[in-house]
C-alpha cells in the first residue's frame, strides 16, 4: 500500500486542481445542440436537460447521483406584456439551490467498496479539499439558478431549475403566467445514460422502407377488427400470449413525447448488463425505471418499442409494448399494441431468468387508464373501441403464455395522438362500452318498469 501512496496522493491533488467548471452552456457543445426552441405569442423558450457527465463537467459535481439534473431554461419575451416564471411548473419536486448544493456536497468519506478504503486513507486530504469544493460548487449551483421571475417586455432570463432525474426522455412543461393568459410550452428532451429499445436499425429499417398504406375510417376498422389477431404470439407462433387491446396513431415521436408527458418511462434493451440490474433490484426490492420487458411476438417480429410505469419495486409495475405498421389514418401511423398491469412475480422455468410476472386478470382495466392518462394531459384527439381481442369473462377467462388468467369485453381502444391541448376528444361511432352497459341497464329498468 505505501508504493501506491505517493501515486494516489498525486491523482487526489489533479483532480483537486482540476476544478473549472463551465456553468453557461457552450453554443457548440452536445449539450445544446440537444436544445429546442418554441415560441408562443412572441415568447420564445429554450430548453435542454444535462446528462450524468455533463454535469460534472459543468458544476464539478456528479450531481445525478443526489437525483439532481440541470435543466437549462432561457426566455425571451419579445411581446409586450411580462410573463411570471415559476420553477414549479417545470418540476414540482425541484431543488433550490441551496438544497441541491448540500445533497451535492462532498463527504469527507465517499465511495463503496475498496474506493470507501481508500477515501478514507486520505481522509485528511479531504478534510482540506472538501471545503473549497463544495464553496465552489454551492456558489456554481447558486449564481446561474433561475428563480420565479417576472420575464419583461424586450427581457432576456436564462438558468438553470434543478429538477428531479430521469434518463432517455424528459419532460419539461414550462409554463408563464400573465395577466390575460398563460402561455404553455410542452417539452421532451433526449438524455443520454441509458441504451433505450426505441433506438434500433430495425424500427428505423422498417419506417423507412415501409410502403405506407392509407386507410379512411371503415377500412382501419375493418383491418383492426378482422385481420390483427386476438393476441400475441410466442417467438414460434404457436401459443397465444398476451391480448392486443390498445391501437395508437400517431408518428414516431408523437408516441415518445406522449408518454414521456404523461409520465411513463421508456425502457432499456435486454443485454446482460440490464438483466442484473433487473435482478439486483429484484433481491432488493427496489424499483428499476428502466427495466427490460420481455419480448412478445406480434407480425412474426418482438416488439418494436415498450414503455412502462413503475411503483416503488420492479414487482409491480404498468407497461405495454408496440409494433410499427405500415397503416397511416389521417396521415399519422397506426401502432398495435398490448398494455397490461404486473400485480407480482412467480417462479418459472421457462427461461433463465427463472422468475415472471403475474398479470392482473382485468387487462380493460389498464386499457381504459391509457385513455384517461393521455385525456388528462389533453393529448386525445380522437378515440374509440373496436372489436378484435374476443371477450373472455370471469368464469371462463384466457391465459397468456405464463399462464395467467385474464378477462376482457373483447375491445380494442384506438386513440389519435394530439400534439396540441384537446379539452375534449371526438368519439368515434364504433364501440363505446359505458355507453352499451348505460343502454343495456336502461333496458333492463324499462323492462321492470314494463312488468
Amino acid at each position: 500500500m505505501k508504493k501506491f501512496f505517493p501515486v494516489f496522493f498525486l491523482l487526489a491533488v489533479i483532480a483537486g486542481c482540476a476544478s473549472t467548471h463551465l456553468p453557461k452552456p457552450a453554443a457548440d457543445s452536445a449539450f445544446m445542440q440537444r436544445a429546442q426552441t418554441k415560441t408562443n405569442n412572441n415568447v420564445t423558450v429554450t430548453v435542454s436537460a444535462m446528462g450524468p457527465k455533463e454535469s460534472v463537467e459543468y458544476f464539478g459535481a456528479a450531481l445525478v447521483r443526489h437525483n439532481i439534473q440541470p435543466v437549462w431554461i432561457k426566455i425571451a419575451n419579445h411581446g409586450s406584456e411580462p410573463y411570471l416564471f415559476t420553477q414549479y411548473a417545470v418540476d414540482p419536486h425541484y431543488y433550490p439551490s441551496a438544497e441541491a448544493a448540500f445533497r451535492a456536497r462532498k463527504r469527507l468519506i465517499e465511495g463503496e467498496g475498496i474506493f470507501k478504503a481508500l477515501s478514507a486513507a486520505f481522509l485528511p486530504l479531504n478534510f482540506m479539499r472538501a471545503g473549497s469544493i463544495n464553496i465552489r460548487t454551492a456558489a456554481a449551483l447558486n449564481e446561474n439558478e433561475i428563480n420565479n421571475t417576472v420575464v419583461a417586455p424586450g427581457a432576456e432570463v436564462s438558468g438553470y431549475v434543478y429538477t428531479q432525474v430521469d434518463e432517455g426522455l424528459k419532460s419539461v412543461p414550462v409554463a408563464l403566467m400573465g395577466e390575460k393568459q398563460t402561455l404553455k410550452f410542452n417539452f421532451v428532451i433526449d438524455i443520454p445514460g441509458i441504451n433505450p429499445d426505441y433506438e434500433n436499425v430495425e424500427l428505423d429499417r422498417l419506417m423507412r422502407d415501409s410502403k405506407p398504406v392509407v386507410m379512411d375510417e371503415a377500412s382501419v376498422r375493418q383491418y383492426l377488427k378482422e385481420t390483427v389477431p386476438c393476441c400475441t404470439k410466442s417467438k414460434n407462433g404457436k401459443k397465444d400470449g398476451d391480448p392486443l387491446n390498445l391501437i395508437l396513431v400517431g408518428d414516431l415521436n408523437d408516441i415518445l413525447n406522449v408518454f414521456t408527458e404523461a409520465g411513463w418511462d421508456p425502457v432499456e434493451k435486454l443485454t446482460m448488463r440490464t438483466m442484473m440490474k433487473a435482478i439486483n433490484a429484484f433481491f432488493r426490492g427496489k424499483g428499476y425505471r428502466y427495466s427490460p420487458v420481455s419480448g412478445l411476438y406480434f407480425d412474426g417480429r418482438k416488439q418494436d418499442l415498450a414503455f412502462q410505469r413503475i411503483r416503488s419495486s420492479i414487482n409491480e409495475r404498468m407497461h405495454l409494448r408496440l409494433w410499427f405498421t405500415p397503416n397511416q389514418f389521417e396521415g399519422k401511423t397506426v401502432w398495435v399494441g398490448q398494455v397490461s398491469r404486473d400485480i407480482g412475480v412467480k417462479f418459472t422455468l421457462e427461461d433463465l431468468k427463472f422468475t415472471t410476472h403475474i398479470i392482473d386478470p382485468d387487462v380493460d382495466e389498464i386499457r381504459d387508464y391509457i385513455f384517461s392518462d393521455f385525456a388528462a394531459i389533453e393529448r386525445v384527439e380522437i378515440a374509440g373501441y373496436v372489436l378484435g381481442v374476443g371477450a373472455a369473462t370471469r368464469e371462463k377467462p384466457r391465459k397468456n403464455l405464463t399462464d395467467d388468467p385474464y378477462y376482457t369485453d373483447g375491445l380494442r381502444l384506438v386513440i389519435k395522438i394530439s400534439d396540441y391541448d384537446v379539452a375534449a376528444p371526438k368519439f368515434l361511432g364504433w364501440q363505446t362500452p359505458w355507453k352499451n352497459q348505460a343502454a343495456a341497464e336502461m333496458a333492463v329498468a324499462a323492462g321492470e318498469k314494463i312488468s
